[in-house]
């Protein structure tokens, strides 16, 4: 006869077991707010059954609670870290972004007017001189104005320095982060390997851990690899132990209870000359390896702050020519470039229209004047890819100061688009610095018959001589002797390094 005491032992278990699992709810409810907090779920399954002298062969003894894990997706962790890179790249741009925008914003009723205000001023002010030079207070009008205008880059460029001095520190203070990080994960793996190779479950601890990673990925683009600790002689047995291994862009920066770090390493050698001092360079602390931010897989708000800071380095001066597109009608002819999918530059648009910041601009062809062709009301630095472009291609646009009162911008012969953009196409490819640029113009000068001259040596000039003279390899100078005598001149001019 079975006694009753078993059935109120099978009653019990069932009571410890959905007790059990009450405590974990009611742990769940309390942790609700709790920041990296997973929900942990308590599983139960069937006791061990008992054999009894009966047909019936076993008797169930109850229920019992094996574990309480928490539930968490490996999969969709995965792509969380992924995404989080990319959240805290553009987070951090566009915050320095807005910050740089501010230096430009434009507000005729504010105290500190924009770049438009200011060169209208200045614009309007030379334009009341140019009728009224005689009069002492229009030139007073234009000398204030100009000061104004010189003040406006001063501050901006201060501005700027300030900000690339503040996105400096931020990357050392990130740098520090991800070797706190590293040394807080290696020590709570070890951790959770303690309590885990004793038959437990450190639920709390892989959640801070956790918590960890999510914070460490939105820094850098970071991948998580855990294994199980094997015995070599029993393959199958289940020790308790992991393996957790954590990489950075690919580099292990966590191997389980080891892990490396990061330095910062203030430069020698300036990238830029405007640069302010102390700029760091992101190195291995083992190995002294440089850290390659500019990596395609690199992502996180470090590569953000990175590209802020340096701008135009070195490493973007290596773009190509991706693709060209062009159209010619009688009213139209107009020239497209695009570089380092980036900066995009046209020439010849008839319109009229100058649009905003990507380097875009046009100019009336025939009788455009000048003025019209430097109102920036609505745009901001439209000129510089036009100009840019017209004088790598001098036969085609010519400013002509014949009439000193209305200079006026033509254009020599039709714009044959397949030939000047092929041209356009080899030159920025070969032209990835002011260098390039100068060299690759000094090399057509010299076929085309100029003449070198140095600044150290008297020049002998000749009536219909053609020559040139460069600068520092990053500036040049080219000009024609008439063989008449002449009423006017030509000028065209551009930056070498834009």
């Amino acid at each position: 006869m079975p006694s009753t005491f078993f059935g109120l032992t099978i009653a019990s278990s069932g009571l410890h077991a959905f007790q059990a699992a009450v405590n974990t709810s009611a742990n769940n409810v309390s942790n609700v707010h709790t920041k990296g907090y997973t929900k942990q779920v308590a599983n139960r399954e069937a006791a061990d059954a008992i054999r009894v002298y009966e047909k019936f062969g076993t008797a169930g003894s109850g229920v019992t609670t094996t574990s309480i894990k928490s539930i968490r997706s490996e999969y969709y962790d995965t792509k969380y870290w992924i995404n989080q890179s990319s959240v805290g790249y553009y987070d951090t741009k566009v915050s320095y972004l807005q910050q740089v925008e501010n230096n430009f914003k434009d507000d005729e009723d504010a105290k500190n007017p924009g770049f438009t205000t200011v060169f209208n001023n200045l614009f309007n002010s030379l334009d009341s001189v140019h009728g009224h030079g005689e009069e002492e207070d229009y030139r007073k009008a234009c000398i204030s104005n100009a000061q104004i205008f010189c003040n406006y880059f001063h501050n901006v460029s201060n501005s700027l320095a300030t900000l690339q001095k503040d996105c400096n520190d931020q990357i050392k203070t990130l740098v520090e982060s991800i070797n706190s990080s590293s040394q807080k994960i290696a020590t709570l793996t070890k951790q959770i390997n303690d309590i885990e190779l004793q038959g437990g479950r450190a639920n709390e601890l892989r959640d801070q851990r956790a918590l960890i990673i999510d914070e460490l990925s939105e820094i850098v683009p970071i991948t998580v690899e855990e294994s199980p600790v094997t015995n070599s002689n029993y393959p199958d047995m289940y020790t308790g132990g992991t393996n957790y291994i954590v990489r950075l862009d690919g580099q292990t920066i966590v191997n389980s209870f080891q892990y490396r770090t990061l330095t910062c390493q203030a430069r020698e050698n300036k990238v830029n000359q405007t640069d302010v001092d102390g700029i760091y360079d992101v190195v291995w602390s083992d190995t002294g390896m440089k850290f390659n931010m500019n990596a395609s897989t690199m992502d996180g708000s470090l590569k953000a702050l990175y590209e802020m800071r340096d701008g135009n380095s070195n490493e973007n001066f290596q773009g190509r020519v991706t693709s060209s597109t062009g159209t010619t009608d009688n009213a139209k002819k107009r020239c497209y470039a695009e570089r380092h999918s980036t900066s995009f530059l046209r020439i010849g648009d008839r319109s009229g229209k100058r649009e905003g910041w990507s380097g875009k601009g046009g100019a009336e062809r025939n009788g455009g004047t000048f003025s019209s062709l430097l109102s920036l009301r609505k745009t901001k630095f439209p000129l510089i890819g036009w100009i840019y472009i017209s004088a790598l291609h001098a036969p085609s646009c010519i400013l002509r100061l014949d009439n000193p009162s209305s200079p006026v911008l033509k254009w020599k012969k039709p714009l044959k688009r397949s030939v000047h953009m092929k041209d356009l196409l080899t030159f920025l490819n070969d032209s990835p610095s002011q260098f390039h640029a100068v060299e690759n113009i000094r090399q057509e000068l010299e076929q085309a018959g100029y003449t070198r001259l140095s600044e150290s040596h008297p020049w002998e000039l000749k009536v219909g001589g053609k020559y040139y003279v460069t600068r520092n390899g990053s500036s040049l100078l080219a000009f024609r002797i008439p063989k008449a005598d002449f009423a006017g001149f030509m000028i065209s001019a551009s930056h070498s390094d834009s």
